[in-house]
């Protein structure tokens, strides 16, 4: 029955995910004619875009499943064909990116790994300063764990193909007072790919949310902005669904150029579908942003429900720092973190992490530039009683040799320590050497 129910449920994905796409493409087609139905202006120019690349990479992994014991390395070969489209005109806005990742195994220590990256985003006005629509899709290979980005240490292990596909219709109420308010609906299909997953944290769940909201912007004053609104979630899988309300209000205060401090307080309610009663929870979102001359630093401490591939849902609060600087030749940004992730339902603490990273980038020349990037992080489970240190280390040498050719060598280090847990005792290194080109 289970396996009926599930093969059920990505039949009705699959099906919702081709009428959204048959829609999206009905729209293109209806492109030249859309602006006279809706639009009350005259369309402008139109620009269109097409910008395509190729890249090549081999790397050599000698940890590939990420263990401590009978450790398989492997030469991947990658090949990355890519392009960038851009479409622009009076009706609307359409910007994608899009490339397809091909990982042959010398060894076969893994089969099949490919996958695409695709960012696809359209803004679409159907009446001029009143009503638009946005459509988003994000495809992307994500972490299965929210607590831990293994995208940074492996192709594929504790990872699978994300998809995100977000209609979002909404009206913008203008007028010559300083109120605006806005109103709007959202659907976001959120599909994972379940199959010939590699994870030992367990298998993803596909979501459908139907979202309605409504806002108020107020301008107190030329430095002064309140925002209040209203937020309804129903979110429907195959696990637990739940219905969500948010309310939230606060101002936000710009007192100096690229310099601001906002603040945002509200009240989440939850009801789970396996649940006897409702869950409340105030959330919040404040922090402060001051640029000096050269350098930016930003504090920020958050408290809201995050989306889960394999729990759903969790609530996350985290408290972070962070110092940035860009020259023509060098930036850098350093982050101090605490996050933890709580059971939605609830409340209690289940994983926390304090987090310490940086990243360099440096122009050596006019053709070679450097990227340095450091990483040091603690993991803590409170259901497993475990603690995990990792330390995660890259470095990327890049050098333009001709007209829009790169080569690229990179060294990544990962370093996972417990004492607690024992198959989270590994490291790994790998070597990658890549060649890159835009037609």
């Amino acid at each position: 029955m289970a396996g009926i129910m599930a093969e059920t449920q990505r039949a009705r994905n699959s099906k919702i995910i081709i009428a959204a796409t048959c829609c999206v493409f009905f729209w293109f087609l209806m492109g030249p004619a859309s602006p006279l139905i809706f639009c009350p202006h005259d369309a402008g120019a139109e620009e269109l875009t097409v910008l395509p690349s190729m890249t090549v990479s081999e790397e050599y992994n000698d940890n590939v499943y990420l263990t401590r014991y009978n450790k398989l390395d492997d030469y991947i070969t990658s090949a990355t064909p890519a392009f960038t489209l851009d479409y622009k005109s009076a009706f609307w806005n359409w910007h994608l990116n899009a490339a397809y990742i091909y990982r042959y195994y010398a060894k076969g220590t893994r089969k099949e790994d490919n996958t695409y990256n695709v960012n696809l985003s359209n803004r679409t006005t159907l009446i001029e300063n009143f009503f638009f629509v946005d459509v988003l899709d994000t495809y992307s290979r994500v972490s299965l764990d929210e607590t831990r980005d293994y995208t940074l240490e492996s192709p594929f292990v504790n990872q699978t193909d994300e998809n995100i596909f977000t209609v979002n219709p909404y009206l913008v109420f203008r007028s010559e007072s300083r109120f605006t308010p806005i109103l709007g609906y959202k659907y976001v299909n959120t599909w994972y790919k379940e199959h010939n997953v590699v994870s030992y944290v367990g298998q993803p769940v596909s979501t459908v949310d139907n979202i309605g909201y409504a806002e108020m912007m107020t301008d107190l004053s030329s430095t002064v902005t309140f925002t209040i609104g209203v937020r309804y979630t129903q979110d429907v899988n195959d696990v637990n669904s739940y219905n969500k309300t948010d309310v939230y209000a606060g101002p936000k205060y710009t007192y100096a150029q690229s310099s601001y401090a906002f603040c945002l307080i509200g009240e989440s309610f939850l009801d789970f579908q396996l649940e006897t009663s409702t869950t409340k929870h105030m959330i919040w979102d404040a922090g402060i942003t001051h640029k000096y001359s050269t350098v930016t630093v930003a504090y920020e401490m958050k408290s809201d429900y995050v989306p889960d591939p394999v729990k759903i849902l969790r609530r996350e609060d985290f408290y972070t720092f962070t110092v940035s600087k860009t020259t023509p030749r060098t930036s850098y940004i350093v982050l101090a973190g605490l996050y933890e992730w709580r059971n939605a339902a609830s409340n209690h603490l289940e994983n926390s992490s304090y987090l310490l990273n940086g990243f360099l980038k440096h122009a050596l020349s006019p053709t070679q530039t450097i990227e340095l990037s450091e990483s040091i992080e603690r993991l803590e489970d409170d259901l497993a009683d475990t603690v995990i240190s990792l330390w995660h280390s890259d470095i990327k040498f890049a050098q333009r040799t001709l007209a829009d050719l790169i080569l690229t060598l990179e060294y990544n280090y990962t370093n996972s320590y417990s004492h607690d847990s024992y198959p989270d005792n590994y490291v790994n290194n790998r070597f990658i050497v890549g060649l890159s080109k835009k037609f």
